[in-house]
């Protein structure tokens, strides 16, 4: 049959159980999805591999209303069709990844409505739509589960990215992006926690015309330290 989603608490791969905010540690989860070998070979066989385009763009070409305080995950609550549609164009344009509408499916950025309590629920159905497009698609499109951006002291922000960031695994996403990021010490704590909930991770940087990000760190600099935190690749956007 298809492959069953389990919500936190409960590991979707190996049904290993964890409390959301913990780190994972499950010897026995290697995290390999259907899409993780043509994923690679597409990487190392030096062809470019096509991301889908913004999903905010699309929804506002699409005239969904963003200025509510729900911004992108509006979208989420009785409009999924639209954003299906979108999803589904992607895959047929021949995207190989398409990434899920879960920037603003954070506790924090649905507080602002009053929906902190469903980041599980909004995140888990986030994939479940990119998944659905990918498996109607008939074509191997690795969904990846896009991890915000996030403000905070070292602490909470390391914790609320790894919690956003085992939601996303918990889901069913092959893989996290990280999105794109303005400082060394977002980046660093986005990229620790995709590396933490054991899925493949790559990320987008903001870079200015110095060809260093916002907070003056040189590009170099930054990719040596999202190197060591466990980064797979990067992406540098003006």
């Amino acid at each position: 049959g298809g492959v069953q989603r389990i919500h936190l608490p409960t590991c979707f791969r190996c049904a290993s159980r964890f409390t959301e905010g913990a780190p994972l540690t499950y010897p026995g989860c290697t995290v390999q999805t259907p899409s993780a070998p043509r994923y690679v070979a597409r990487i190392k066989s030096g062809l470019p591999l096509v991301l889908d385009g913004s999903v905010r763009g699309a929804l506002t070409r699409a005239d969904v209303d963003l200025s509510q305080s729900l911004g992108t995950a509006a979208v989420l609550s009785g409009q999924t069709h639209v954003l299906s549609t979108i999803h589904q164009r992607y895959c047929a344009a021949g995207v190989h990844v398409l990434r899920t509408n879960t920037a603003g499916t954070t506790p924090h950025a649905l507080a602002r409505a009053g929906y902190g309590y469903r980041a599980a629920k909004l995140s888990s159905l986030a994939v479940d739509l990119a998944t659905e497009a990918v498996d109607s698609s008939g074509r191997g499109v690795c969904v990846a589960g896009v991890l915000p951006a996030m403000e905070g002291t070292d602490e909470r922000l390391r914790g609320e990215q790894l919690a956003h960031a085992q939601r996303l695994q918990a889901a069913g996403a092959d893989r996290i992006f990280v999105d794109s990021v303005h400082t060394l010490r977002e980046a660093v704590a986005a990229t620790a926690a995709a590396a933490q909930s054991r899925l493949p991770g790559r990320g987008g940087l903001r870079v200015g015309e110095t060809g260093a990000l916002s907070d003056g760190e040189a590009l170099d600099v930054v990719v040596q330290a999202l190197a060591a935190a466990g980064a797979r690749g990067f992406l540098a956007m003006p």
